[in-house]
Protein backbone atom coordinates (compact mmCIF):
# COMPACT_ATOMS: atom_id res chain seq x y z
CA UNK A 1 0.00 0.00 0.00
CA UNK A 2 1.36 3.41 -0.92
CA UNK A 3 1.04 6.16 1.63
CA UNK A 4 -0.27 9.38 0.22
CA UNK A 5 0.48 12.39 2.38
CA UNK A 6 -0.86 14.06 4.44
CA UNK A 7 -1.39 11.28 6.97
CA UNK A 8 -3.71 11.34 9.99
CA UNK A 9 -3.28 8.87 12.85
CA UNK A 10 -6.54 8.06 14.65
CA UNK A 11 -6.39 6.42 18.06
CA UNK A 12 -9.62 4.82 19.22
CA UNK A 13 -10.02 3.69 22.82
CA UNK A 14 -7.40 3.85 25.57
CA UNK A 15 -4.55 1.78 24.15
CA UNK A 16 -5.29 2.87 20.57
CA UNK A 17 -5.07 6.54 21.57
CA UNK A 18 -1.74 6.02 23.33
CA UNK A 19 -0.26 4.14 20.37
CA UNK A 20 -1.41 6.76 17.88
CA UNK A 21 -0.01 9.61 20.01
CA UNK A 22 3.34 7.84 20.33
CA UNK A 23 3.50 7.05 16.60
CA UNK A 24 2.64 10.63 15.70
CA UNK A 25 5.58 11.88 17.75
CA UNK A 26 7.89 9.42 15.98
CA UNK A 27 6.85 10.23 12.43
CA UNK A 28 5.60 13.80 12.82
CA UNK A 29 2.06 13.12 11.57
CA UNK A 30 -1.12 14.67 12.91
CA UNK A 31 -3.09 12.68 15.47
CA UNK A 32 -6.61 12.62 16.87
CA UNK A 33 -8.02 10.41 19.62
CA UNK A 34 -11.65 9.29 19.82
CA UNK A 35 -13.17 7.76 22.95
CA UNK A 36 -16.11 7.87 25.32
CA UNK A 37 -13.70 8.07 28.26
CA UNK A 38 -12.13 11.47 28.96
CA UNK A 39 -9.06 9.75 30.43
CA UNK A 40 -8.16 8.47 26.93
CA UNK A 41 -8.11 11.96 25.42
CA UNK A 42 -5.10 14.23 25.55
CA UNK A 43 -5.83 17.41 23.58
CA UNK A 44 -8.70 19.72 22.76
CA UNK A 45 -8.75 18.45 19.17
CA UNK A 46 -9.66 14.96 20.34
CA UNK A 47 -13.26 13.81 19.96
CA UNK A 48 -15.24 12.79 23.04
CA UNK A 49 -18.27 10.59 22.50
CA UNK A 50 -20.79 11.75 25.08
CA UNK A 51 -22.14 9.00 27.33
CA UNK A 52 -22.12 10.84 30.67
CA UNK A 53 -25.74 10.01 31.45
CA UNK A 54 -24.84 6.30 31.66
CA UNK A 55 -22.65 4.80 34.37
CA UNK A 56 -21.37 1.83 32.37
CA UNK A 57 -22.32 2.35 28.71
CA UNK A 58 -22.46 -0.63 26.38
CA UNK A 59 -20.65 -0.78 23.05
CA UNK A 60 -24.06 -0.46 21.38
CA UNK A 61 -24.78 2.81 23.19
CA UNK A 62 -21.29 4.16 22.43
CA UNK A 63 -21.78 3.31 18.73
CA UNK A 64 -25.16 5.08 18.68
CA UNK A 65 -23.64 8.17 20.30
CA UNK A 66 -20.66 8.04 17.91
CA UNK A 67 -23.02 8.08 14.94
CA UNK A 68 -24.25 11.45 16.21
CA UNK A 69 -20.64 12.72 16.03
CA UNK A 70 -19.88 11.45 12.52
CA UNK A 71 -19.96 14.95 10.98
CA UNK A 72 -17.26 16.04 13.43
CA UNK A 73 -15.21 12.89 12.70
CA UNK A 74 -15.57 13.38 8.93
CA UNK A 75 -14.44 16.98 9.39
CA UNK A 76 -11.26 15.80 11.11
CA UNK A 77 -10.34 13.33 8.35
CA UNK A 78 -11.38 15.49 5.38
CA UNK A 79 -8.00 17.22 4.91
CA UNK A 80 -5.97 14.00 4.82
CA UNK A 81 -5.25 11.47 2.08
CA UNK A 82 -4.29 8.55 4.33
CA UNK A 83 -5.94 7.59 7.63
CA UNK A 84 -4.15 5.14 9.92
CA UNK A 85 -6.40 3.72 12.63
CA UNK A 86 -5.11 2.28 15.91
CA UNK A 87 -8.13 0.53 17.44
CA UNK A 88 -8.36 -1.05 20.85
CA UNK A 89 -10.87 -3.81 20.13
CA UNK A 90 -10.38 -5.19 23.63
CA UNK A 91 -12.37 -2.24 24.96
CA UNK A 92 -15.82 -0.81 24.36
CA UNK A 93 -14.78 2.43 22.62
CA UNK A 94 -12.60 0.72 20.04
CA UNK A 95 -15.15 -2.00 19.39
CA UNK A 96 -17.95 0.51 18.91
CA UNK A 97 -16.23 3.36 17.07
CA UNK A 98 -13.45 1.94 14.87
CA UNK A 99 -15.67 0.39 12.15
CA UNK A 100 -17.55 3.68 11.86
CA UNK A 101 -14.36 5.71 11.45
CA UNK A 102 -12.91 3.29 8.89
CA UNK A 103 -16.14 3.28 6.90
CA UNK A 104 -16.34 7.09 6.94
CA UNK A 105 -12.72 7.41 5.77
CA UNK A 106 -13.30 4.87 2.99
CA UNK A 107 -16.46 6.69 1.86
CA UNK A 108 -14.43 9.91 1.69
CA UNK A 109 -11.97 8.17 -0.67
CA UNK A 110 -9.07 7.98 1.79
CA UNK A 111 -6.44 5.25 1.98
CA UNK A 112 -7.20 3.40 5.22
CA UNK A 113 -4.66 1.36 7.17
CA UNK A 114 -5.75 -0.22 10.44
CA UNK A 115 -4.09 -1.84 13.42
CA UNK A 116 -6.29 -3.67 15.92
CA UNK A 117 -5.56 -4.71 19.47
CA UNK A 118 -7.58 -7.82 20.29
CA UNK A 119 -8.55 -9.15 23.73
CA UNK A 120 -6.70 -12.06 25.26
CA UNK A 121 -8.14 -15.52 24.69
CA UNK A 122 -9.28 -15.78 28.30
CA UNK A 123 -11.39 -12.58 27.98
CA UNK A 124 -14.25 -14.62 26.54
CA UNK A 125 -16.93 -11.99 27.15
CA UNK A 126 -15.09 -9.57 24.84
CA UNK A 127 -14.17 -11.95 22.01
CA UNK A 128 -17.46 -11.95 20.09
CA UNK A 129 -17.91 -8.16 19.93
CA UNK A 130 -14.26 -7.62 19.05
CA UNK A 131 -14.44 -10.26 16.29
CA UNK A 132 -17.48 -8.61 14.73
CA UNK A 133 -15.81 -5.22 14.97
CA UNK A 134 -12.59 -6.58 13.43
CA UNK A 135 -14.54 -7.98 10.47
CA UNK A 136 -16.20 -4.59 9.88
CA UNK A 137 -12.91 -2.75 10.31
CA UNK A 138 -11.15 -4.99 7.80
CA UNK A 139 -13.96 -4.51 5.27
CA UNK A 140 -13.19 -0.77 5.10
CA UNK A 141 -9.40 -1.05 5.31
CA UNK A 142 -6.87 -1.21 2.50
CA UNK A 143 -4.63 -3.36 4.72
CA UNK A 144 -6.08 -6.83 4.22
CA UNK A 145 -3.05 -8.72 2.90
CA UNK A 146 -2.15 -10.78 5.98
CA UNK A 147 -3.31 -11.54 9.44
CA UNK A 148 -0.72 -11.42 12.16
CA UNK A 149 -1.54 -12.63 15.60
CA UNK A 150 0.69 -12.81 18.57
CA UNK A 151 -0.10 -13.92 22.05
CA UNK A 152 1.96 -14.15 25.15
CA UNK A 153 2.63 -17.78 25.89
CA UNK A 154 2.87 -19.01 29.41
CA UNK A 155 6.09 -20.88 30.20
CA UNK A 156 4.06 -23.46 32.09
Amino acid sequence: MDFVEPVLLVGIGGAGSKLAAHASQLIGADCVAISHDSNDLGSQDDIKIHTESHVNPSAYLIRAQAQKSMDKIRGKISDYSTVIIFANLAGKSGTAISPLVAMAAKEEGKKVLSFAIMPFRYEKERLFMSGVSLKRLRASSDSRSEEHTSELQSPI
